[in-house]
């Protein structure tokens, strides 16, 4: 029997059957069974956290970790025009590439983006964000990569992965602001990013992702490339060559839904809690047969 902590119940739904595994389902969405768990997973001390769950018998030591760190802190969406210096970012963070006189830095760093800031360089998609909230999400974000690989360096599990998309800043993070991949590699462990396409296994968009992991995923290899476009050419009432979209409503539902935090009329939403962000659950769940395919790979 093997013990599976992870977050949102993507895991659960693709393996309840197969009694090999028991999955602890750890996060801030209403609990939908037993072994799902209520625990923020944003809070300090969460090694302790963890560690009193475990003395109480609620659960068991890991030998897998999964973690799918809440992409809206480092989307790639949410990305804002450069500054006057040439540093990009997103609503959230400052890529600070260059400084106050344009040099190059040595080393990037990731800067919380003020308000100033953000209301000066925000345009099309990021006109209808806030940025209050989106500074709240950033800072939920960090906290909740860091006790990720916290958990995995105190706990040691013999598999874990840490999902985003292909595009998110969250790898840049995750090197030049934690000491994971320092960590990985003064001890000697292997860690690979394994490509997928959600829409290589029936998610309405292409979606490519990075699972970042301790084991090259090659048997089976996960699905990865193209799909076909979600749109086609046709005429209007008018006789004009125009772009329809296929699937138009699955699609604006999924990009409004994934960031959880929007009115039906597209607006953002106004409080600023660690539990706005569990309605994007549903819409952000990993296909089953990707989940399937990333632990078969994990042998023991």
């Amino acid at each position: 029997m093997r013990f599976v902590w992870g977050g949102q119940n993507s895991v659960y739904n693709a393996l309840k059957k197969d009694n090999n595994y028991v999955i602890y389902t750890f996060d801030v969405t209403s609990p939908t069974r037993k072994k799902h768990l209520v625990i923020d997973l944003a809070q300090e001390n969460i090694v302790n956290v963890f560690n009193k769950k475990i003395k109480s018998g609620e659960i068991k030591k890991p030998d897998i970790i999964i973690s799918s760190t809440l992409c809206q802190s480092f989307s790639s969406i949410t990305s804002m025009r450069k500054d006057e210096n040439g540093n990009k970012g997103t609503s959230g963070w400052i890529f600070k590439e260059y400084d106050e006189k344009g040099r190059k830095l040595s080393k990037p760093k990731f800067i919380l983006r003020d308000e100033k800031s953000f209301e000066k360089l925000k345009s099309g998609f990021t006109k209808h964000l806030k940025w209050k909230t989106q500074n709240f999400i950033a800072k939920l974000g960090s906290q909740c990569i860091k006790n990720t690989i916290e958990l995995i360096k105190y706990f040691k599990p013999k598999y874990w992965y840490i999902e985003n998309p292909n595009t998110s800043r969250l790898w840049q993070y995750i090197e030049y602001c934690t000491d994971f991949f320092n960590y990985l590699k003064k001890n000697n462990m292997s860690y690979f990013f394994n490509k997928a396409t959600y829409g290589k296994y029936g998610y309405p968009t292409a979606k490519y992702t990075y699972f970042l992991s301790n084991v090259k995923c090659e048997k089976p290899c996960l699905l990865f490339g193209t799909i076909e476009k979600p749109w086609y050419w046709s005429n209007d009432e008018n006789g004009k060559k125009c772009m329809r979209l296929k699937a138009t409503n699955r699609i604006i539902k999924s990009r409004i839904a994934a960031f959880g935090y929007f009115t039906k009329s597209g607006k953002q939403k106004e409080k600023i809690s660690n539990y706005q962000t569990c309605e994007a659950g549903n819409n952000s769940l990993i296909p089953k047969k990707l989940i399937n395919d990333i632990f078969l790979n994990f042998k023991f």
